[in-house]
């Protein structure tokens, strides 16, 4: 089974437990935080990965430095879950599927839009309360500036994408002058 099967599969089993709890941003925050904290510290990940170290000794270990570091009570059970089923290595995935999981629940869908020029934070605001408006969705947007585009806006919403470039326009009107 790939690694991005087994991260699904733990952050549908959370959201299952926590997705009523209204710490659910407490936890994600929490598990990613572990994440950052096994990437930087690698005493800490190479005892927690090794097949050497026993496995009640793995979970005494991570209960003990989560539990001091105060995270959240299902964040923990998690992350000795994870140690315990030597699945400690998935724990980047697992955030990832996790925040997709959680997005949806709370009905947030991540965008981005691209512009070849910077727009006022006030302009950028507007657009996101237009998309939030098209799409009956709470809208975490993310700017990002491509010269190439000319002009305009290209818009990405998971899979969907909108491009009112002038590029874009060219590009179709191109097309059509052709008979393509």
């Amino acid at each position: 089974m790939s690694l991005r099967a087994v991260a699904r599969r733990y952050a549908k089993a959370l959201i299952d437990v926590a997705g009523q709890d209204p710490d659910l941003a407490r936890v994600e925050q929490d598990l990613e935080a572990a994440a950052r904290l096994l990437a930087t510290n690698q005493e800490l990940r190479d005892i927690l990965t090794s097949p050497v170290v026993p496995l009640e000794r793995k979970r005494a270990i991570t209960e003990a430095v989560f539990a001091r570091l105060d995270a959240h009570p299902v964040a923990r059970r998690l992350l000795a879950l994870l140690a315990s089923n030597r699945r400690l290595r998935a724990l980047d995935e697992v955030c990832r599927a996790l925040g997709v999981l959680a997005d949806e629940k709370r009905r947030v869908v991540a965008a981005e839009m691209v512009t070849a020029v910077a727009l006022s934070p006030d302009k950028i605001e507007q657009y996101r309360r237009s998309l939030e408006r098209s799409t009956g969705r709470q809208v975490r947007l993310r700017t990002r500036l491509d010269p190439s585009i000319l002009g305009g806006v290209v818009t990405r919403i998971g899979s969907e994408v909108w491009d009112g470039s002038l590029r874009g326009k060219l590009a179709r009107l191109q097309h059509q002058l052709r008979g393509d």
